[in-house]
């Protein structure tokens, strides 16, 4: 029988941080010799040479508070990438960052919880009252942010959806992450695989579709396109999911219709529309630069008038909550879940999208675009919250105030989908806040992971070997090498790195020196 599997759509607006909580009660911020240690912390950081910078952000260009010196230790409160807090009695809020490579460390820093820079207090927490874990030094969750009870849409022996909704809603607020405020938006969905039955959390509340969009791009040029794809249009393919190229993903829908391009935007529509997406919308072109500069046209993003989807009474839209969305590319998380399981239908048993539309999209051809989705190595968001070699098929996506993920996980106790949306009026800008609501994207993962495999579960999210944001993607140099049933062919060797001949940072084909460029 096919392993149990399981959906989950995440849609997130205006997280408001993102953290872990501390291992143990801790007291007003104390400098500490390290002979005699009188703090609650368990790890303590000392200078390894004289002057070792101290800053009040965990990054180069944070303002410099004082600097430390060998003898002296300082208990360590958790980690952001490679930065470390400590108390700082003398800092305002009680703490400081210091880079690890400037610093031993005494104890075990493996229980280390991960930090949210955006979470600290600006000034230092009152010392009357003991701080029991994180959730004391974020934002304190108000009524914007309650923790509300939710009626999974399915009960099935063994699976308990309202203990996986009670553990993301309870993660999310301990974080002080606002999830249906008017500042963000944070929305799920949940669906087994096997049985089809699915939970949610503010799942039909529209939401900017970002990147993720071209998971219906791919799905309709092999809809309207009968050949098989030469070498040219499966190079296009791979960068439009691989590298998320926003260029490639305009050629692939105009490409439906060469008669009338713009034609082709509009059947992409038509796709998500026919396949049950019935609140997903696209209405224009990519971005590729601002219209009217250069070679972009200036009308290039107005509507090409591409028709609504007919409104689905068991899928209406939540209309509880408001994100800012884009009103030419927009879904939800119920819908982008939707889609991926018919997808994977299709992929695996010739049903799904290959029901919906006959004699235009193939089993075959559902395998490729599964295959070009396994083919993402972000190494952030989603797949930090699954073992190393558990297969995540998954397009990320992100852009003024959002953040996205939707994929498939073909996990050892059942393959399930989680697909993630953040609307947050405070991502504007590529910075340590929206990479932080990155992690708490692989931290609901995780919690979906650890929910089908209770026996083996991850202890922690992993650390994402680029501190700066997701992995460079990688291309073959030569373009007839792609092979969209084995799309490794051209990329990497045998221990996954880029071969020498691979376009590592497509298109900018720089020289690899480790993924954490």
């Amino acid at each position: 029988m096919k392993q149990r599997g399981f959906w989950l759509v995440l849609i997130a607006a205006n997280l408001v941080i993102l953290f872990v909580a501390l291992p143990t009660a801790w007291s007003s911020p104390t400098r500490q010799s390290a002979a005699t240690p009188t703090s609650t912390a368990t790890v303590f950081a000392e200078a390894l040479n004289p002057n070792a910078n101290i800053r009040n952000q965990p990054n180069i260009n944070g303002e410099r508070i004082a600097s430390i010196q060998p003898g002296e230790s300082y208990p360590v409160r958790g980690y952001y990438f490679e930065w470390l807090l400590i108390e700082f009695p003398t800092s305002p809020n009680g703490y400081a960052w210091v880079h690890q490579s400037v610093v031993a460390l005494t104890g075990d820093r493996t229980g280390l919880p991960q930090i949210d820079p955006a979470a600290l207090p600006s000034t230092r927490p009152s010392t009357n009252t003991p701080i029991e874990n994180a959730a004391a030094i974020t934002t304190t969750p108000t009524t914007e942010q309650p923790i509300v009870t939710l009626t999974p849409t399915a009960t099935i022996p063994g699976l308990d959806f309202t203990t996986l909704q009670r553990e993301i809603l309870t993660y999310l607020a301990s974080r002080g992450i606002v999830y249906n405020g008017p500042n963000s938006v944070v929305s799920i969905y949940v669906q087994d695989l096997e049985t089809g039955a699915a939970m949610g959390i503010q799942e039909n509340v529209l939401q900017n579709a970002v990147s993720t969009a071209k998971i219906g791009v791919i799905a309709n040029y092999f809809r309207y396109v009968y050949q098989p794809p030469n070498q040219d249009m499966e190079f296009r393919l791979a960068a439009t999911v691989i590298c998320s190229s926003n260029a490639n993903a305009n050629v692939l829908m105009e490409s439906t219709d060469p008669a009338d391009p713009l034609s082709g935007i509009r059947r992409t529509s038509d796709t998500f529309c026919r396949s049950g997406a019935s609140n997903t919308l696209v209405d224009r072109h990519f971005w590729i630069g601002d219209a009217g500069d250069g070679a972009v046209p200036s009308d290039y993003y107005a509507s090409v008038g591409a028709t609504p989807c007919l409104a689905d009474a068991a899928s209406p839209v939540d209309t509880s909550v408001s994100a800012v969305i884009d009103p030419q590319l927009h879904t939800t998380a119920a819908d982008m879940g939707h889609f991926l399981s018919q997808l994977y239908e299709c992929s695996e048993f010739g049903a799904g999208l290959a029901q919906i539309f006959p004699d235009e999209i193939t089993q075959t051809e559902c395998q490729w675009m599964i295959n070009l989705l396994l083919g993402t190595n972000f190494n952030h968001m989603m797949e930090l919250g699954v073992p190393e070699g558990v297969r995540v098929a998954h397009k990320v996506g992100y852009g003024a105030e959002a953040a996205g993920d939707a994929g498939i996980v073909f996990s050892p106790g059942g393959d399930y989908i989680l697909t993630v949306y953040i609307w947050d009026d405070r991502l504007d800008q590529f910075d340590s806040y929206a990479l932080a609501r990155w992690m708490a994207i692989g931290e609901i993962s995780r919690l979906v992971y650890n929910f089908f495999n209770p026996d083996a579960p991850l202890a922690t999210i992993r650390i994402p070997p680029n501190s700066a944001g997701g992995s460079a993607c990688v291309l073959p140099n030569d373009r007839d090498v792609i092979d969209l049933n084995d799309l490794s062919i051209g990329r990497f060797d045998a221990q996954g790195n880029p071969l020498s001949t691979a376009c590592y940072d497509w298109p900018n084909c720089r020289a690899f020196e480790g993924w954490t460029q």
